[in-house]
């Protein structure tokens, strides 16, 4: 997982974004129910190893699918952030709400890299979770924006979840490898 530093490219990308955030009539698309108790930790994502991959997280997934977005506009500025890698599309748009959630899963089914853009209300209450080395490594995320790349590989899989206490937005970019 790499973190994304602030730049003039990711500057424009966050101002084609808020802008998206700002015409966003909440709640969107509902994506699973509200649970108390999702399945988050380092156990939980043990017994979905052994079970094999998990591609998506559906439906252990509490979230809304932000529906009206100029996508041409949202994927001309997400280009510039890996502009010798062609963007292949955007591989979500979601805000969760308080105790909202997408559980472990791998995105194993498109290799190349993925880039999440997520936009924080508040300073250390929601959180991007992943597995690397035989550690699970939890990052709090800071209010506003928060940019993070890591490559997805048949072979080499990369379980991730999320969880938020306050409202947070995501949008995802897949970008060629």
């Amino acid at each position: 997982m790499i973190k994304i530093p602030i730049s003039p490219r990711v500057t424009l990308l966050s101002n084609v974004l808020d802008k998206a955030i700002a015409e966003y009539k909440a709640p969107g698309k509902v994506m699973g129910p509200p649970n108390d108790n999702p399945k988050l930790s380092e156990a939980d994502l043990i017994e979905l190893m052994r079970k094999g991959d998990r591609v998506v997280a559906l439906p252990d997934v509490h979230a809304y699918y932000i529906d009206k977005l100029d996508e041409d506009k949202v994927k001309q500025f997400g280009q510039g952030l890996f502009p010798n890698s062609p963007l292949i599309s955007l591989s979500g748009r979601f805000h969760y709400p308080p105790k909202g959630f997408m559980g472990w899963h791998t995105n194993s089914n498109f290799d190349g890299f993925r880039v999440y853009a997520t936009r924080a209300e508040e300073d250390n209450k929601s959180w991007f979770r992943y597995y690397k080395n035989g550690k699970v490594i939890t990052e709090w995320e800071k209010k506003g924006w928060n940019f993070r790349a890591f490559k997805i590989e048949k072979s080499s899989l990369y379980w991730h979840c999320v969880y938020s206490e306050c409202d947070r937005y995501s949008f995802g970019f897949r970008f060629k490898p």
